[in-house]
């Protein structure tokens, strides 16, 4: 079974998309899941989030940027960081006071 459909099903729950990825940026996302204090439901919030970031100001990052976004928001809300309840709380922490600065704006139709 690929490791695409418990994660699908996670993200259906919340109501969020998934965005589509290879399955290299299954398996990356799924370790540092894995590898943190953080629930998957929290991943998939923090996620969400950050998505609509970036759709309310009309921009992208690549899947790869996302995923090392939502890791350093992950490392500096771990234990021994900025004390968080929730990934999700510390990426829209992050989002307002920092942004990304890797988005671009999407190109117009």
């Amino acid at each position: 079974m690929s490791v695409l459909a418990p994660l699908s099903s996670v993200f259906s729950e919340l109501k969020l998309s998934l965005p589509t990825l290879t399955l290299q940026e299954q398996e990356d996302f799924l370790t540092l899941v894995d590898d943190s204090p953080f629930p998957i439901e929290d991943w998939a919030r923090a996620w969400g989030a950050l998505a609509q970031h970036l759709e309310s100001r009309a921009s992208t990052l690549e899947i790869p940027h996302q995923i090392h976004y939502l890791s350093c928001a992950a490392e500096g809300a771990a234990p021994g960081g900025k004390p968080y309840t929730t990934l999700h709380a510390a990426v829209e922490e992050y989002l307002e006071a920092e942004g990304v600065a890797l988005a671009q704006k999407k190109a117009a139709p």
